[in-house]
């Protein structure tokens, strides 16, 4: 099965930031976040004829820097892929059955079964109107959460032009349209570094006997930004030396790795 993600043309280890339940009952933070792709009807994206449709949106979301020139990736799920199809009344309450915890979705427990969750909004629904209302709102589109880049047989860039229009307003009185430029070069996720492991390592050492107690406090959602911070600045000559010899952003690196030290 393919997807697509819009906003990156590279998937990497190191960037992957493990799932953190929030406060919101529907949606987590982290994971990689695709859009079913439909290679019958090429060069168009669910999730970007959406945003287009509500330029606000579309302001919000987008690169700023370069608004009408956007990238993506064409993602690959292998078949065997331990994916929970959240499609219906009847899964939906399976999912709250197994996976609600004090009112929430508990997405950390679910990726601790499965390695992605499939939404289908056309299909999807709650017990009342206002949870359906609320459902829709979050996931506007077929949406696929994946929690383990292992299932990911590999990805294809895409390179996304769009009509421009009046940005800054946010608003357009038609629809703009797009191309997509999708790669035929099939790219596999490498595995991290030797280096990376070691300042992996080293910040899960130091953060093993400081966690327990700051999660009295705090929920993972809320610790995973102060923790990111603090990794920055405590192993800063160590991001220093992954970002001058492997070209890593050190603070998508610093993110990642706080969402991993409060799900380890």
């Amino acid at each position: 099965m393919e997807y697509i993600n819009i906003g990156t043309d590279k998937i990497l280890r190191e960037y992957m930031c493990d799932v953190i339940d929030t406060d919101r009952f529907y949606k987590p933070a982290g994971g990689l976040w695709c859009t079913d792709y439909n290679s019958a009807i090429p060069n168009r994206a669910k999730w970007l004829d959406y945003m287009l449709c509500y330029p606000s949106v579309y302001c919000q979301k987008m690169d700023v820097n370069d608004p009408f020139r956007q990238k993506g990736v064409i993602v690959d799920v292998n078949a065997g892929a331990r994916v929970f199809d959240l499609i219906g009344q009847e899964s939906f309450e399976e999912f709250k059955r197994k996976y609600g915890r004090d009112g929430h979705i508990s997405y950390e427990e679910l990726s601790k079964h499965y390695d992605a969750v499939h939404i289908g909004v056309s299909n999807a629904f709650g017990d009342t109107p206002d949870q359906k209302e609320r459902f829709f709102r979050i996931y506007a589109v077929d949406s696929l959460c994946i929690f383990d880049l292992d299932i990911v047989d590999g990805y294809r860039k895409v390179k996304i032009e769009v009509e421009p229009f009046d940005y800054e307003s946010g608003y357009v009185d038609y629809w703009p349209d797009y191309t997509m430029d999708v790669s035929s070069e099939k790219l596999t996720i490498p595995q991290v570094s030797q280096l990376y492991m070691e300042v992996y390592n080293r910040v899960m050492r130091y953060y093993r006997n400081l966690i327990s107690e700051r999660r009295k406090d705090l929920s993972n959602y809320y610790l995973a930004a102060s923790i990111g911070k603090e990794i920055l600045s405590q192993f800063a000559k160590e991001l220093q030396r992954l970002k001058e010899q492997e070209q890593l952003d050190e603070n998508k690196v610093a993110y990642a790795m706080a969402t991993k030290v409060l799900r380890r």
